[in-house]
């Protein structure tokens, strides 16, 4: 009896350790400020969404990259071919568990905008 304990302790303590990720995101967003001297014309495109998200095999193994900021904000940008910049940027993480995997993913969403270069 003691045996299978030791052997459920260890897989409890191995599945914590390979669960944990170093993908998590801060509060990141590459840009924080637009030159507004170099750019004219504004316009409202709309809100965007953009989400990067990795599947966990059993709930440990990954089956991909982690998810990433970097990648959610490209997702969003890119729901507009000429979004020049995103406004009023939110970023949230969320896992959701199912049966034998779980997947956690990385949602950036915002207001896009879209800016001509100014020609000096």
């Amino acid at each position: 009896m003691k045996q299978i304990i030791r052997i459920c302790l260890v897989f409890l303590f191995s599945a914590a350790l390979f669960a944990c990720t170093s993908g998590r995101h801060g509060s990141f967003v590459e840009k924080t400020y637009i030159d507004e001297a170099k750019y004219a014309n504004f316009k409202l495109l709309g809100p965007v969404s953009g989400e990067s998200c990795q599947t966990n095999t059993l709930y440990i193994f990954p089956q991909s990259d982690p998810p990433s900021t970097a990648k959610a904000l490209r997702a969003a940008k890119n729901r507009y071919d000429s979004t020049a910049f995103l406004a009023d940027v939110a970023i949230e993480t969320y896992i959701r568990w199912y049966f034998l995997y779980s997947e956690e993913c990385t949602v950036v969403t915002g207001v896009a905008y879209s800016a001509e270069v100014r020609v000096e």
